[in-house]
């Protein structure tokens, strides 16, 4: 999904294990250069920058953790944080959001960011909701 709709952000809203239950899978590779084999035509590998043969895209895995489940986060400033970095790295496609259940911190995020592009375009969320 990531590579065909051309996502250059992932937004993951959960840590891989919350309070001893496991809320993520691990799905991205956790040593720095070490190239893990998807398919024969995908391949996974966290790196700061190489150059690659091929087709190469740069995608930036952002992970928010200052957001327990069932809560709410101690520092909203740092969730504001998030949302400003998460837009400044954001390049084409649409960016994908995750958290454990895929509703409640992934959906919040995708709301705040919605209405912070509103406000920055000096428009009221009536605009938005007509179309």
């Amino acid at each position: 999904m990531v590579w065909e709709q051309k996502c250059t952000v992932i937004a993951m809203m959960t840590q891989e294990v919350e309070g001893e239950k496991i809320k993520c899978q691990r799905y991205w590779p956790d040593v720095l250069n070490k190239t893990t084999m998807i398919t024969d035509r995908l391949r996974l590998a966290l790196v700061r920058f190489q150059q690659l043969k091929g087709e190469v895209r740069h995608i930036s895995h952002l992970n928010f953790i200052a957001w327990p489940d069932h809560d709410t986060p101690s520092q909203p400033d740092d969730l504001l944080t998030f949302i400003s970095y998460m837009r400044h790295v954001y390049k084409s496609g649409p960016i994908v959001t995750h958290c454990s259940a895929g509703i409640g911190r992934s959906g919040t995020l995708i709301c705040i960011d919605v209405v912070l592009g509103l406000i920055s375009r000096d428009l009221d969320v009536s605009t938005w909701r007509d179309g």
